[in-house]
């Protein structure tokens, strides 16, 4: 026992002093019990389930991508609408697929399984396609294309024209 503790850790010398080496990185140590340190807690098998496979790695991209989105959105417009809660809600049903592909690879299921999570996904984008896609891509009242911030940021879907005619007309019903 002394004698395997005894080169437990190796040394490599540095202008600055030592620096200790973990002992992931020696070669007389037992790898078989640092297994629990993996990133999923299991070894995914990416013959078993292709699908769950590909995207188990590939929604983790998606929703980050969503979520820098949502960030973005929070940058250009204060506060919390209907474009920046569509986004929020796109990331949380990529999520959901992305779970359903991790028990299905954690418990070694079928890819077939997969089919009911993404009718449900279906589903639930058709019954609240208002919710989940605010985005106008003309002005509501003229027809006129819309810029890339008014599409993304800006809640009332109205070119800078019509906008200023309506906070006009706004005004001048107050003052009345």
């Amino acid at each position: 026992m002394a004698q395997r503790n005894k080169h437990r850790y190796q040394y490599l010398w540095i202008s600055t002093g030592i620096l200790k080496i973990a002992p992931l990185l020696t070669p007389s140590i037992d790898h078989s019990r640092y297994s629990r340190y993996t990133l999923y807690m299991f070894r995914p098998d990416p013959f078993l389930n292709p699908a769950s496979y590909i995207l188990l790695k590939s929604l983790p991209l998606l929703i980050m991508a969503v979520l820098i989105f949502n960030m973005i959105q929070r940058v250009l417009w204060k506060g919390w609408g209907k474009k920046r809660s569509s986004s929020f809600y796109s990331a949380l049903l990529i999520t959901s697929l992305l779970a359903a592909a991790a028990l299905i690879m954690r418990f070694k299921l079928n890819d077939l399984l997969l089919i009911p999570v993404i009718l449900g996904i279906i589903f639930f984008i058709m019954v609240k396609r208002k919710i989940l896609f605010p985005y106008k891509t003309k002005c509501i009242q003229c027809g006129n294309p819309l810029s890339i911030k008014r599409i993304i940021a800006i809640e009332s879907n109205l070119c800078r024209n019509c906008e200023s005619d309506s906070l006009n007309s706004e005004d001048n019903e107050k003052e009345k």
